[in-house]
């Protein structure tokens, strides 16, 4: 099974690739991976890559994750500048919308089909906002 990756390889552009299925391990430790990004104090946009997925992550993965951005809410207000989600699935990018809706993640998000929209969107954020806040 491939595991989830978060690439900083492009900083400020994190990207974080999903496979097609993921364990609850996988999942926590692309938490961990997240808080190291926090950890360096610096502004980035994430572009979260969910091309892939063919299980989308469960209730307790999905809450896991809203329980670990949410511990650490003022630092991704403070360094996440945008978040590009991509999903080929209309469904998925509906299901995603929702969520973002009903619980408003503490940075700006928005909703593409393919990674070159969602990195396109990323680059209007341009080097102003990326500036050290």
């Amino acid at each position: 099974m491939a595991k989830i990756v978060v690439d900083t390889l492009r900083w400020p552009l994190v990207v974080v690739r999903y496979p097609a299925e993921m364990t609850e391990g996988e999942w926590n430790a692309q938490a961990d991976d997240l808080d190291a990004v926090l950890e360096r104090g610096a502004r980035f946009v994430l572009l979260s890559d969910a091309s892939r997925i063919v299980n989308a992550p469960s209730a307790k993965q999905r809450r896991f994750a809203a329980e670990r951005i949410r511990a650490r809410r003022d630092e991704w207000a403070r360094y996440c500048a945008g978040a590009a989600f991509v999903s080929p699935s209309p469904l998925v990018r509906g299901v995603m919308t929702a969520i973002n809706w009903a619980s408003p993640p503490p940075f700006t998000q928005r909703v593409f089909a393919t990674v070159e929209e969602g990195e396109a969107w990323l680059r209007t954020f341009g080097s102003a906002g990326l500036q050290a806040p």
